[in-house]
């Protein structure tokens, strides 16, 4: 086993070398739209045979997905972030099938389940052909949004669930790095939605539905303090590991959200050192997943201009 990993994480390093860099990120914003296709294109990403640059975009991740599958075996090392876009696309068919719409480009292609089951157990309001994991926080987002129109909650439930997915997989894996990733995941979707919460005046009943445990923050305190006000809320995080965070938070969530990819970032770092595991796979799929993202922020603003 550990020489199997050994060749993988080789393998990873090779494609590491291909990924984008903050420098040359910083030279693409300021490039322009071809600029930016003819550097992919040298990077080894196929400019030329998808119509827009969102297939693009979608295949590149593909082909991630696809790399990783080849080197483990792991279900668990996949199954932590494809059962993400599970729980999206349950959220987007819910509300496309309540309301209604036709929304395009709304489903993810990568995941557990396919598409076309996960719309039809919603358009059926039948989810006994979906994971067990999935079924009641299925049940209990569509009844919601049937009977109350409230679509706030809906994505609550959903959220949650989704979380609690991803600490099972990561929970059922021996590769330590998942395991941190998910407990950084929670720690940062708890705080970001005390945030938003408290800003709201949202209620105690709401916090307690919308908030996944976590294994270092004190939820009751984190609740507590997030329905009097926000200094209430920057004190209690005074006293926790993230207290670094309260200048990025009191800026703005975007500037929060920059923080936990740096953290992230660090974490990945420290997992490339680790060739004996599926750890440097797992973080080299993050770093790729990130990549994609960072180049759908640049292309997006300049497809046009």
């Amino acid at each position: 086993m550990i020489e199997t990993h050994a060749y993988a994480v080789a393998r990873v390093r090779a494609k590491e070398n291909l990924l984008i860099n903050k420098k040359e990120l910083d030279t693409l914003s300021c490039a322009s739209y071809q600029d930016c296709l003819q550097f992919l294109g040298n990077k080894g990403w196929n400019i030329d045979k998808h119509k827009s640059y969102e297939d693009m975009l979608s295949a590149e991740l593909n082909k991630a997905w696809l790399f990783v599958s080849e080197l483990s075996s792991s279900k668990e090392l996949l199954a932590v972030f494809l059962c993400q876009n599970d729980y999206h696309n349950l959220k987007a068919s819910i509300k496309s099938v309540v309301t209604g719409s036709q929304m395009k480009n709304i489903f993810l292609p990568q995941g557990l389940v396919a598409v076309e089951v996960i719309f039809e157990a919603v358009k059926q309001n039948n989810f006994s052909c979906l994971p067990i994991y999935m079924i009641a926080s299925a049940t209990e987002a569509m009844n919601v949004l049937l009977h109350t129109g409230d679509g706030q909650l809906c994505d609550v439930i959903l959220d949650r669930d989704t979380l609690k997915a991803i600490k099972i997989f990561a929970g059922l894996s021996d590769c330590e790095f998942l395991k941190t990733y998910s407990n950084l995941l929670i720690d940062f979707t708890d705080i970001k939605i005390a945030v938003r919460a408290c800003k709201a005046k949202k209620t105690k009943d709401f916090l307690k539905r919308a908030i996944f445990p976590s294994t270092v923050l004190n939820i009751d305190n984190l609740i507590h303090a997030a329905t009097r006000n926000i200094d209430e809320l920057y004190k209690y995080l005074t006293f926790t590991v993230y207290s670094e965070a309260i200048p990025a938070l009191q800026k703005s969530l975007n500037a929060f959200e920059k923080y936990f990819n740096e953290k992230l970032k660090q974490e990945i770092e420290k997992e490339r050192a680790n060739p004996f595991t599926i750890g440097p796979i797992a973080a080299y799929l993050l770093s790729k997943m990130q990549e994609i993202q960072d180049i759908k922020v640049i292309l997006s603003s300049k497809q046009y201009s």
